[in-house]
This record gives C-alpha cells, sequence and structure tokens, in this order.
C-alpha cells in the first residue's frame, strides 16, 4: 500500500473535479478534510497509510461536499439541524448520512471514472475493519445498516425490512437540500420511535416511573439519589459540548462532510447513549460507523508531518517603498557638499568611470552586435513567404527552364520591444564585490542606450529613509516607517516593512541628468569597496538582505514597467552575493521548519520552498505571472566554486569551468540562467601596477589576467543576450 501521494496530483484532481480554481492545502494540523464554502478553499489533511484509490476517494467525496452540498449562513445552518431533531449532534449523523449518498451518487454520476475509487476506498476502510461492525452487519442498528448500504454497496450484503426498504428506495432517489433534510428528519423519528419501543420498561422503584407520577418529585429525588437528574445533566452538558465545537467548525462557512462530532464526549453523547429531551420525547441513538469512520480517517492523519504554510505575494505600495532618482540625487549632492574631500574622491571616480566606460565600449558594442544579429534571425525564422500569382517580368525570360517566375509575398512579423530592470543587492556582505557587481549592470545600462531598450535599475535594502542614520529600532518615535505592502487579506504574506528600492537610473533621464546618476552609482559602489570617500551609513549605506522582500516588490514593479513603456520581452537582472533570508515568506506561520507555497491568485499554480532564502521560488511566480527572464548573478571573492542551492561544486565539470572561465552557469528555480562568478577587479588595468623593470614573463601573466576577465565578461553577457533577445 503506497504511503506517499503526490499533493501536486492531488490538487489537479480536485480542481478537475469541482469545475473551478479551487485553492487546495494540505494541513497536518487538519484532523479532518473540510471545505470553506465562502472562501472556496479545500483542506486535506496529510494523511499517511493510506492508498491512492483511498485518498482519491476522500477528496471526491470533499469535492462534492463543494459542488452541491449549501450553505448561507451558520444560523441558517444551525436552523436546518434544528428541523430534523432536537439533539443536534444525532441530528447531523442523519444529514451527514443522507447528504453523503445524495453527493456521492451525483460525483459518480458527474465523473464515471471516479466509481473504481469509491468500490475500492469503502472496500478497504471495510477490510481494515474500520466502521467498527461487530460481527454481523445485519445485527446493526437500521441507521448504521443504512451508512454501510450506500457507502459500501450490495457487497455489503445489507438486509432491510420492508419498512426500512421505503427509506431505502427513497435516499436512492434524494437529489435537492430540502429533500435531504426532509428524509433526515422522517429517519430521526421512525428510529426514535423504533428504539423507544424496543427499551426495557423500567422497574417500578426507578426514577423513571417516579418522574411517569408514581411518585411526587421530592421522592424521585430522594429514591434516586439524584441519579437520573446527574444523568440528564450529564447529556446535557454533552450536547452544550457538541454545540460549541460545531459552531466553532461552521461559523466560517466550513463543511466538513460528514466528518463533524470527533470528540470523545459528543460520541458519548450522540452514538453512546439515548434518552428522553426536555421535551419528552425519545431521542434516537447516533451512528456508531459514521463516526468510527470518521475516527479512522483522523487515525490515518500525519500529525507529526512538516507544516505547510500557504500565501500570496502582496502588492507592494510603491510610493513609500522607491527612492526615486531624483530624491537620491538630492541627499547624494548634500553629501558630497558637506566636505571637501568628499568632493576631491568624488572627482576622481568621474575619472575612474569615464575609463570603465571607454574600456566597456568594445564589450557593449559586441553585445549590441549578438543582439542586433539574434533579433534579426528570429525576425528571418519567422518570416513568411508565399506565391502572389503574378508574372514576375525579370524572371519570365526563364520560363523555359523555371517553373518558379512568380513574384513572392513575405510577411515579417512585427517587431517586439524588450525592457530590462536591474536590481542590485545592497547589503553590507556586498562590500568588497560592490565595484565589480556595479560594473556588470552599468555594462547593461549601456548596451541597452546602445540598442534602445528601456533599463531601469534599484538596489533592495533594509536601510529605511524615515530613520536616516538610525538602525531599524530608531529611538525617534516621530519617524515611523510608512507601510510597504498594501496587504488586503490573511491570505498574503506580510513581509517586513523595513526596506527600501533605491531607483539608481532609468532610461527617461536625459543629458547631465543621466550621467549624474551613473557616477552616483559609480561612487557609491567604490566608496562601498573601499575605493571612495563618503559619509558612513545612513540612507544610502549598506543595510541588510532583504532579497526576497525585494523579489516580491518585483511583482509590482515588472508591471508598472511594462505598461510605462508598452514592453513585450520583459527581463528581470538580479546582483547578489548569494541568498537572503526568507522570513518574510514564513510570516503566516510555522517557522523555519516548515514548507511554504507561494500560490498565483490568477492561475491558482504554486511554488513550493523547503530551503533557502525563497529568490529562486519568487522568481519562478513572477516568470509565471508576468511571462519575465529572470537572470542571476552571484558574484563571490571565494578562490574556489562555493556551494549554492544545489550545485555541486565538486563536480569535475563544475570545477573546470570556475578554473578556466571563472564562473558556473546554475539555472535553478524560476532563473532561466544564475551565473556564479568569481569577482575580478577590472577598473585597474593589471599592466598599470607594472614597474618599468618588469620582466616579460610578468607582463605576460598581466596580459593574460586582463584577457582572461574580459573573456568572463564577454561569455557572460552573450548568454545574457541569448536570453534577453
Amino acid at each position: 500500500m503506497s504511503s506517499i501521494v503526490s499533493t501536486a496530483s492531488i490538487d489537479t484532481l480536485a480542481r478537475l473535479m469541482a469545475g473551478e480554481d479551487l485553492s487546495v492545502q494540505h494541513n497536518p494540523l487538519a484532523e479532518t478534510a473540510s471545505f470553506d464554502m465562502n472562501e472556496r478553499v479545500l483542506t486535506l489533511p496529510v494523511w499517511d497509510n493510506m492508498s491512492r484509490s483511498l485518498y482519491d476517494m476522500l477528496v471526491g467525496h470533499e469535492v462534492a461536499h463543494a459542488l452541491w452540498t449549501p450553505f448561507e449562513s451558520t444560523t441558517q445552518f444551525f436552523a436546518d439541524i434544528a428541523k430534523v431533531g432536537s439533539c443536534e449532534a444525532v441530528a447531523k449523523d442523519f444529514i451527514n448520512i443522507v447528504e453523503d449518498a445524495r453527493i456521492e451518487r451525483m460525483i459518480k454520476a458527474k465523473y464515471p471514472g471516479i466509481k473504481r475509487d469509491f468500490v475500492r476506498g469503502y472496500d478497504e476502510l471495510m477490510q481494515r475493519d474500520l466502521f467498527g461492525i461487530p460481527g454481523n452487519v445485519n445485527d446493526m442498528r437500521f441507521i448504521d445498516r443504512l451508512n454501510i448500504h450506500f457507502k459500501c454497496g450490495a457487497l455489503a450484503g445489507v438486509q432491510f425490512s420492508d419498512v426500512e426498504q421505503a427509506f431505502v428506495d427513497r435516499m436512492a432517489k434524494v437529489s435537492t437540500w430540502d429533500e435531504v433534510l426532509d428524509l433526515a428528519r422522517d429517519l430521526y423519528n421512525y428510529c426514535a420511535e423504533t428504539e423507544g419501543e424496543n427499551q426495557p420498561q423500567p422497574s417500578s422503584g426507578s426514577a423513571a416511573s417516579a418522574g411517569a407520577g408514581q411518585e411526587s418529585e421530592d421522592s424521585v429525588k430522594s429514591e434516586a439519589g439524584g441519579s437520573e437528574s446527574g444523568a440528564d445533566g450529564d447529556e446535557q452538558d454533552s450536547s452544550s459540548g457538541d454545540e460549541q465545537g460545531d459552531a466553532e467548525g461552521e461559523a466560517n462557512g466550513k463543511s466538513n462532510g460528514g466528518d463533524e462530532g470527533d470528540s470523545d464526549s459528543e460520541d458519548a453523547g450522540a452514538a453512546g447513549s439515548q434518552g428522553v429531551s426536555s421535551q419528552g420525547e425519545f431521542i434516537p441513538q447516533g451512528s456508531d460507523t459514521q463516526r468510527a469512520m470518521e475516527r479512522a480517517v483522523q487515525d490515518m492523519a500525519d500529525k507529526h508531518g512538516k507544516q505547510q504554510v500557504y500565501g500570496q505575494i502582496p502588492a507592494a505600495n510603491l510610493d513609500n517603498m522607491v527612492i526615486r532618482t531624483e530624491k537620491i540625487g538630492e541627499k547624494f549632492d548634500s553629501i558630497i557638499a558637506s566636505d571637501p574631500e568628499y568632493v576631491r574622491s568624488y572627482e576622481n571616480t568621474k575619472r575612474k568611470f569615464a575609463a570603465f566606460r571607454n574600456d566597456s565600449q568594445k564589450i557593449v558594442g559586441q553585445m549590441a552586435q549578438w543582439f542586433e544579429m539574434k533579433r534579426r534571425a528570429d525576425e528571418d525564422r519567422n518570416t513568411m513567404t508565399s506565391l502572389t500569382g503574378e508574372i514576375d517580368l525579370e524572371r519570365l525570360v526563364d520560363y523555359k527552364f523555371a517553373e518558379d517566375i512568380f513574384l513572392r509575398n513575405e510577411v515579417m512579423p512585427e517587431g517586439q520591444n524588450h525592457g530590462i530592470v536591474v536590481m542590485i543587492d545592497w547589503s553590507g556582505s556586498m562590500g568588497g564585490i560592490m565595484g565589480d557587481t556595479v560594473r556588470q549592470a552599468l555594462q547593461l545600462i549601456w548596451f541597452c542606450e546602445r540598442v534602445n531598450i528601456p533599463c531601469e535599475v534599484y538596489a533592495f535594502t533594509s536601510q529605511v529613509w524615515e530613520k536616516d542614520g538610525q538602525d531599524r529600532y530608531g529611538h525617534d518615535p516621530s519617524k515611523k516607517v510608512a507601510p510597504r505592502w498594501d496587504i488586503k487579506n490573511s491570505k498574503e504574506f506580510m513581509p517586513d516593512d523595513y526596506m527600501n528600492l533605491l531607483q539608481f537610473y532609468r532610461s527617461d533621464l536625459r543629458g547631465s541628468k543621466r550621467t549624474d546618476a551613473l557616477h552616483r552609482l559609480y561612487h557609491l559602489a567604490r566608496y562601498n569597496d573601499g575605493k571612495g570617500r563618503f559619509l558612513w551609513g545612513g540612507c544610502l549605506g549598506l543595510g541588510g538582505t532583504p532579497l526576497t522582500e525585494g523579489m516580491m516588490a518585483m511583482d509590482t514593479v515588472l508591471p508598472d514597467f511594462r505598461n510605462r513603456y508598452g514592453i513585450q520581452i520583459l527581463n528581470l537582472c538580479v546582483l547578489s552575493d548569494g541568498e537572503g533570508t526568507a522570513r518574510s515568506l514564513y510570516s503566516n506561520g510555522g517557522g523555519y521548519g516548515c514548507k511554504v507555497h507561494i500560490e498565483d491568485p490568477k492561475s491558482r499554480r504554486r511554488v513550493a520552498l523547503e530551503r533557502g532564502d525563497g529568490s529562486a521560488e519568487v522568481a519562478d511566480i513572477l516568470r509565471i505571472r508576468h511571462d519575465v527572464n529572470c537572470i542571476g548573478f552571484y558574484v563571490t571573492k571565494a578562490k574556489k566554486c562555493p556551494y549554492f542551492r544545489g550545485l555541486d561544486n565538486y563536480d569535475v565539470k563544475v570545477q573546470k569551468s570556475w578554473k578556466d572561465d571563472k564562473f558556473v552557469s546554475h539555472p535553478h528555480g524560476g532563473f532561466a540562467d544564475y551565473f556564479v562568478m568569481q569577482s575580478q577587479d577590472v577598473e585597474n588595468d593589471p599592466l598599470d601596477n607594472l614597474s618599468k623593470d618588469a620582466t616579460i614573463t610578468k607582463v605576460r601573466n598581466a596580459f593574460i589576467k586582463g584577457a582572461k576577465s574580459l573573456k568572463t565578461s564577454r561569455i557572460v553577457l552573450s548568454r545574457v543576450i541569448d536570453i534577453i533577445a
């Protein structure tokens, strides 16, 4: 018997049967399956020691409830129970048994292929004696025989009297909820009548005969020793407890589809005893088989399984989250002007920037050439040629030698607009490699300028501008952090508000504003590498690593970027030094030991996260939702290839690529490609550091080092072009 069932296939099965995009959640803390009719969420326990047929049968059963069991309100639900009988727990048993027969008949009629799963599933329950049948099934009470007959079929060999057969025939034809309530009420009354007649007559000295009028009320209490009142009190307490527990289960529109009433006290009050209500009517016994089956299914739940957390990415409040280029410029310029040393350092940065731009022209030109070649190749491949039926006069002279003398018509596809968003890790661990990272971004910017592609550059940071110069627990209470996320409901994750997106560049900047924006970015990168002078800390300084939150913010940034520029082919380049924390993805509970499911509310597709920072999983959601090409760059100072998200750094091919090319390609998650790269200082030409009397060997080694650096850039950037084109 298989104990491992693919949750993905179960989700698909449930949605297909329901005919809608149900949200299917697997919760090891859930004892029974349930369906939230308001939110359209099907919750399933994480069942263990269960065959696939039984699993599918239980899923089909709950989907049938989702399709055909009505729910208007909790008040109406309890009103329907009251229509059936005075004892809520027993009345619910009767309703569940009749309703189960109705909805299972309907689901099998709609999907005939699931009949086999129902037969095998209930047969498995019978073989494992999970209905709790003591000996011969025909020795059981009518309500239990009725339950077994409709769940297990004719093979169960259940027999009925002529009077009982009339109820069986009605139950086989019941089709509406009102008919379910009518039949459940009639069954309740019939069982109360027959079971009441079969009760033994009480002795003359018992409290029951005293209560019938043979003695006074005082003598009843005296002779019975309070036993009858105690029994009634216990029953009332049990019933009260049942009502409270069931009310909690139904308060949010949740239907447990026959799984209600699973506590021991409820079993005692409903299925284990009979009695007389306060109105003097006899209360029938509840269904032993229904309760036994519910307990058995509950026992199959793996309550120690890994907790599952489900959530959706909330919308980012870009007005509060994004620090625009103009605001960065004002802050930056005020800091530079505050100290002459800062001014001199900034002027030196501008000279270094000009030199780096000149050195990058060849690579940028090659990138532009590769891009145009690939774009034209795609156009030629998609060009359709057809004959017009009109004679080409220039070919007419060849009519004796060739049949093709007709004019041709070529239909070329319209060009598509490309766009690139670059996101840089602005965390403290980037110190020392920030320069190399930003230089990669600058080359992408200049490539976009060359081929006229819209481009924007952001940096994610935990340094918030409201608390400039303070830590996240800043001492000035007036500097409150504005909400970065528009949380609409409990389904959405609750990311940290302590983050900003620094917009260092955007394509609509012109002239000196564009140049100044790039100068600022380059100077901050050099400063964070220890090569420039600037104000330490503050809102432009390095902070934590909200990489996951930055990727989640792209869910709002990317469609906004696409709409502003009319982008058709959208690309996201992420430059960082590894992983961040996935704290925001665990904000819905469960802790770091749980399994997180990120859901797209439109397509209902999910991406699961069991380890790591979650950026690759969020990238997968971005790919699903926005059809974006995500490209990752992991820049590291390590001399040996590091272990990263399943990358086998001991693999011979990986080590060879790291040694020869200084990078390894490792696509994973939603990243179309992910480059783990060794940081190289390409700002300074290796030949510049040679002395005048350097030997030929030293000159050769320096030249080879510089050539390898350019080779790495060319290989990586050529692969990037293949993706974004």
